[in-house]
């Protein structure tokens, strides 16, 4: 009688490859057991053994073949379901993933750890008493992470998955730093001088996207299809982000108040004239002109359909239209608008001291919430919520809003 669990495999390969485990070692063949075969060329392949012990009084048949049923993700494990596979004697399923064994299951069914970003192969035994087995393969595509990029003030940069509430990567200080875009999945991170790409995953520098063209800094980035966005001091450059090279210039479109980008155009501020410029994407021309009384911009132009909503340090807001710049409404006063948030068919205007939602249609005031007290940070829209920031002091206070009416749902000191 041959026992399984003492055997020495006969294999043959070639005298340049090598194989892991050695053929001459005995191994446990109740169990799966796989060679990894190294040509000289470097790359692998790996054969699985099962052991099938064949009773010549009562014979043995092999189970019956599987089909996967359903897989789902649970937090970080795949369930897996599949068919049983029909045979007389009981049957024990042995579960792999990447070639390694993942468990012992009694019922088709499994619950396997996963990894983000991947493509996972499978393969299930099903193995009865005497040895019979059969195979199911397949692969899966896992979830995508979810990431969340965090800077401080000292240039440090973060980033977090969500899906497993923990940090992927740290990136190192510089004294200014950007993160505007992810540019072909890449994040942006750069100083005065120059700005590179880093991988999503392990923040990896994929190489530089722009280096400084003159001896003044940049005061912000912007990324469309393959051009980045440059504006600084002397005015605004767009660049191929393949090359490297300048596309176009304007330099009449220069200051530190942020742009906006739209489907045929960018629009940006002047310092010079304190003008709002449409400029147009490909060439940098400008389209057309909008010049208020009321002094210089605030906050970040927010582009909705086919209006643009801008803001003015005194307080007064604007709406213009995106093709011809000619406004549609105007909303004087106010403490000074620093940010905009589209809802639906309101926008939500971010001051410092309240907020308010408007129709973008019209300007006329939905709501207005101004008993927070002095906002801080960036509130944003998530699961349906306004979630904003309230100086307190040291003892700040950070609240859940209603966006449909301003009014608080909850709120954490």
């Amino acid at each position: 009688n041959v026992i399984p669990s003492n055997l020495v495999a006969s294999i043959s390969y070639s005298e340049s490859a090598t194989i892991s485990p050695s053929e001459n070692l005995e191994q446990d063949f109740n169990q799966v057991v796989r060679y990894t075969v190294t040509a000289e060329n470097g790359l692998e392949k790996t054969y699985t053994v099962i052991v099938n012990q064949y009773n010549e009084e009562t014979g043995n048949s092999d189970p019956g073949s599987m089909e996967l049923l359903d897989s789902s993700f649970e937090g970080r494990e795949v369930v897996i379901d599949w068919t049983d596979a029909e045979d007389s004697d009981d049957i024990i399923y042995k579960v792999f993933k990447n070639s390694i064994e993942m468990g012992e299951y009694s019922i088709s069914e499994a619950r396997v750890p996963f990894t983000y970003n991947q493509v996972e192969k499978f393969e299930i035994y099903a193995i009865d008493k005497k040895g019979g087995n059969s195979k199911l393969e397949f692969d899966l595509e896992t979830p995508k992470s979810e990431l969340i990029f965090i800077k401080n003030f000292s240039g440090v940069l973060m980033c977090i998955d969500t899906k497993v509430q923990d940090i992927l990567w740290v990136k190192g200080t510089r004294d200014r730093f950007y993160a505007s875009a992810i540019v072909n999945n890449q994040v942006l991170y750069g100083d005065e001088n120059n700005l590179v790409g880093l991988n999503l995953l392990d923040g990896s520098e994929q190489g530089y996207v722009y280096e400084r063209k003159n001896e003044y800094f940049p005061t912000e980035f912007l990324y469309d299809d393959n051009s980045l966005y440059v504006k600084d001091y002397v005015g605004m450059y767009s660049f191929d982000i393949n090359t490297r090279e300048i596309i176009w210039s304007n330099l009449r479109s220069r200051s530190d108040v942020p742009s906006a980008i739209g489907n045929d155009l960018i629009f940006t501020t002047s310092s010079l004239d304190y003008t709002l410029h449409a400029l147009d994407k490909v060439t940098g021309e400008i389209v057309w002109e909008f010049s208020p009384l009321y002094g210089k911009f605030a906050g970040r132009p927010l582009v909705v359909e086919n209006d643009l909503i801008i803001a003015y340090s005194n307080g007064t807001i604007y709406s213009v239209s995106q093709e011809t710049g000619e406004m549609n409404w105007e909303i004087i006063g106010g403490s000074g608008p620093r940010s905009f948030i589209q809802h639906g068919s309101n926008v939500i205007v971010i001051e410092n001291d309240s907020f308010f939602a408007l129709d973008i249609t019209t300007g006329d005031e939905i709501w207005r919430e101004s008993t927070l007290g002095y906002i801080v940070g960036s509130p944003f829209l998530h699961n349906g919520k306004l979630l904003v920031g309230k100086d307190g002091n040291g003892s700040g206070k950070f609240y859940a809003i209603d966006p449909n009416n301003g009014a608080i749902i909850w709120e954490r000191q």
